[in-house]
């Protein structure tokens, strides 16, 4: 079986070795060596009688002999990684599911990883628990598979979006490998070097991704990891098997310390050390009550940022502080503070004010332009022609962000009105043609 493992994996003609159980019969099909060496893999079935088990088994067996249509799995040395049981599983009534304790009780005869659950019926593919992956019978198994497996071996997070609501996915970039909500590629740029792709985990705007597809975003037509979803999985694997070592870097941040109070310019320093070496320091700011937004990603000491508070409305703010190893592990600091400019805040003769609301009519968004050089809270309230209020955004200007995006795409077509306020008091009003 060692002589030609690679055509053994992901052959149909693989040898196996069938071990009768008490609770459940087992098949060991793939073997490469001790379970404290590889990622173990277990399907089960669910939901399919004693005379439907071949259906299950042949479904079992068209998967592993596609997976390596899958760029990381077709890695010879990938394969090698892995051992793949398969648990005959029998319920008494065809499409139903056996208990979810059935389920787990029967799996237990195999030491698996990851536990792949095959449901004689059809559903939702690919729904994913912190290690258990569930699959339907007419669904595209082995993509769906791998898919998953990017999330539990690799880490990596959904690159697909459905969404719909644009600013409710700012800042969810953080502590994510291949997600930004920057249009840039700073996170990722030893690995993919081209300009990155609007729309991930789940939002249709804000949040960008390393490259137009890939299979963390279209698994049914996309069979393949991108380059940093390959560095990804190498990395996971490693750690899941211990041939990379997991120790958290150390960190330690200087300028800023917990309840501080700051005004004007605030200066903060990362101070990072690895024995593997560090790869990058990560910066997140945020107001009390918002997401995380990224203000700086760092791959050159000394690691430092510089923020100027007084573009900013006075508050309750986080600093986050991310410092990543050069195999990603990371530590994370959070530094707790108050802005308060009240006598340090230059005058406010350039307050903001809207210059420009397009396209209109509109189709998919909105997009409210603004000028002026001081912070403040910007309120946008959209009513229908009733006078109904159908939407409202909240978001702090500053310079450097001058435009807020409204998405239009989930409204009915009809004129709609907009006020908008500046720290409470009236600014602009004015009229927008939604025209699908």
């Amino acid at each position: 079986m060692k002589n030609n493992i690679y055509n053994i994996i992901f052959s149909l003609l693989i040898s196996v070795l069938i071990v009768v159980n008490a609770d459940a019969d087992f098949t060991k099909l793939i073997d490469n060596g001790d379970s404290n060496t590889k990622i173990d893999l277990t399907f089960i079935g669910s939901g399919f009688t004693s005379a439907e088990i071949c259906d299950y088994i042949s479904k079992v067996d068209q998967n592993i002999s596609k997976m390596n249509t899958v760029n990381w799995f077709a890695i010879p040395s990938n394969a090698t990684l892995l051992n793949v049981w398969r648990v005959d599983a029998i319920s008494p009534t065809s499409g139903i599911d056996l208990a979810e304790a059935e389920i787990n009780s029967q799996a237990q005869v195999t030491p698996y990883d990851v536990l792949i659950i095959i449901h004689n019926y059809n559903d939702q593919e690919g729904v994913r628990y912190p290690n258990i992956v569930d699959l339907y019978i007419y669904s595209h198994n082995y993509v769906v598979i791998a898919h998953e497996l990017g999330h539990i071996i690799g880490k990596l997070d959904d690159e697909y979006y459905n969404s719909h609501v644009a600013w409710k996915c700012d800042g969810l970039s953080k502590r994510t490998i291949n997600v930004h909500d920057k249009p840039s590629n700073e996170k990722w740029s030893d690995y993919i070097s081209t300009q990155p792709y609007e729309g991930a985990r789940f939002c249709e705007f804000g949040l960008w991704r390393p490259t137009e597809n890939s299979i963390m975003r279209d698994s049914a037509n996309t069979p393949a990891f991108n380059a940093l979803g390959l560095k990804a999985m190498d990395i996971g694997a490693g750690k899941i098997l211990g041939t990379i070592e997991t120790n958290q870097p150390n960190l330690e941040i200087i300028g800023l310390n917990n309840n501080d109070i700051k005004s004007g310019v605030l200066e903060v320093a990362a101070i990072a050390t690895d024995d593997s070496g560090i790869e990058r320091i990560e910066f997140y700011w945020a107001k009390a009550g918002d997401t995380s937004k990224s203000i700086k990603i760092d791959k050159t000491e000394p690691y430092a940022v510089s923020i100027d508070t007084t573009r900013f409305v006075d508050g309750e703010y986080f600093l986050d502080t991310l410092a990543y190893d050069t195999n990603w592990n990371y530590t994370r600091v959070t530094r707790r503070f108050e802005v308060n400019n009240l006598h340090a805040r230059v005058s406010q003769a350039n307050p903001p004010k809207l210059i420009k609301v397009y396209p209109n009519p509109a189709k998919a968004k909105v997009l409210f332009q603004f000028a002026g050089e001081q912070s403040s809270e910007i309120e946008i309230s959209i009513f229908n022609i009733a006078g109904e209020l159908v939407s409202k955004i909240t978001s702090d200007f500053v310079s450097e962000q001058p435009i807020i995006e409204w998405n239009v795409s989930g409204l009915v077509k009809s004129i709609y009105m907009y006020k908008i306020y500046y720290n409470k008091q009236v600014g602009e009003s004015g009229k927008i043609m939604v025209s699908h």
